[in-house]
Order: C-alpha cells, then structure tokens, then sequence
C-alpha cells in the first residue's frame, strides 16, 4: 500500500459520525471507485481527491475533512482546469488552518492592557457618542476590570472633543452600569455588547456629536 493510498484510508475513516436521514457516508460515495479507474491524491489538511473520467472529460469528487459530502464532484473541460480546482482547494484549507493556529497563539498571549490603560468606545446611529474607560485592576492573561470616566468636553459648532479624566470614576447612576470585569480579545478590544467596542486610547481627543444635534 502507498503513502497516499494509506493516508486516504485514514482520512476517509475519520469523518463525521453524524448523518442526515437518508444522507449518503463517504464510503457510499468513493464506493464506485472500486470499479472505476482512478488516480487518488490527500494531503494531511485532510484533503482527499478522486480523479476520474466521466463522459470523456475529467471529473473530480473532492471531500474535505470529516465532510460526509464532497465539496467537489463534477466534470471539468481540462486536466488543467481540474488540476487548478484541486490546488486552489489546498491552498485555501491550509491558508485557513495557518489563520486558525495564529489565532490560537494569539489568544494565548497576555493582553497588553495595564492597571492606568484607558479605553474609549466610539458609537451611535445617526451621531458619534464617545465614552472613556480606565483599567483598575488586571487579572489572568487577559480579564481586566474597568471603571467609567468622567470626561471634559471642549465644545464645538459641528463636533465636540472629549478627553478623559484619569482617576475620575463614574461610580453611580445609569453610567456606572458597564463598570465591571471583561475579557480582552486581539489588538486590545473589550466588547460590551453587540453594539460597542472598546478600544485602547492614543491620547488624542475623541469628536462626539454636539448636543444640538441629538445628545
């Protein structure tokens, strides 16, 4: 038995378990390969391809990691067109287990967020609001808890610009409410709902909407 022949053996071995109602296994599928000619080709992505002719044109079924169903079966005018299909596919699934293991590291990463890092959330349909968080106590690689600021506001005729004040916590009343622990995705962002993010302040003045126009 060959290398490849070996590893679509396993390949096809360790798919889904899980089966629509009167859904075909891959065994069903590749089953006609035993009575047709073929050239097989698998990556250890999990990539396994089956190349045949069908109607005198190249023809490909192609499953993809515990896929039950091929994500490829039809014929292609050329070997070379089959052939492009089949390394776009790789090219895409290892590119995306690349992006997945990097993600990883990254979440295994401590957050860069300190005790005196201040956040700001940018929101608002139809106007900009901007409010200011400040990180008062860090735990784990990535948990922070913040506290709401208080801000001082340089009023303009078409936009206002608010700076923090450090060490001023809004400790009451509805603006206390998102004071509280959160966890710290990539690039230093704090989500606190569907609708904000929080993102690590440079320093600068922050434009909000002026009051006249819908504060």
């Amino acid at each position: 038995m060959t290398h490849t022949q070996e590893l679509v053996n396993n390949l096809n071995k360790n798919v889904s378990k899980t089966l629509r109602r009167f859904s075909l296994t891959r065994e069903m599928y590749v089953a006609k390969f035993d009575k047709i000619e073929h050239e097989i080709f698998a990556t250890e992505s999990g990539v396994v391809a089956y190349k045949y002719t069908s109607q005198n044109n190249p023809a490909l079924m192609l499953f993809t990691g515990k896929s039950n169903k091929p994500l490829i079966h039809c014929r292609f005018y050329s070997e070379e067109s089959r052939e492009k299909k089949i390394q776009t596919v790789v090219s895409n699934i290892e590119h995306s287990a690349t992006r997945k293991t990097e993600r990883k590291v990254k979440q295994t990463q401590p957050s860069s967020l300190k005790v005196g890092s201040i956040l700001y959330t940018s929101w608002g349909y139809d106007q900009t609001n901007i409010e200011f968080f400040e990180v008062v106590k860090t735990s784990g690689k990535r948990t922070v808890e913040l506290m709401r600021l208080h801000v001082s506001v340089d009023y303009g005729t078409y936009e206002d610009q608010v700076m923090p004040i450090p060490g001023s916590f809004i400790t009451d009343g509805y603006r206390s409410q998102e004071n509280g622990t959160y966890r710290v995705k990539d690039g230093n962002v704090v989500s606190f709902n569907t609708y904000k993010n929080g993102y690590e302040w440079d320093g600068r003045p922050q434009g909000q909407t002026p009051s006249g126009y819908g504060h």
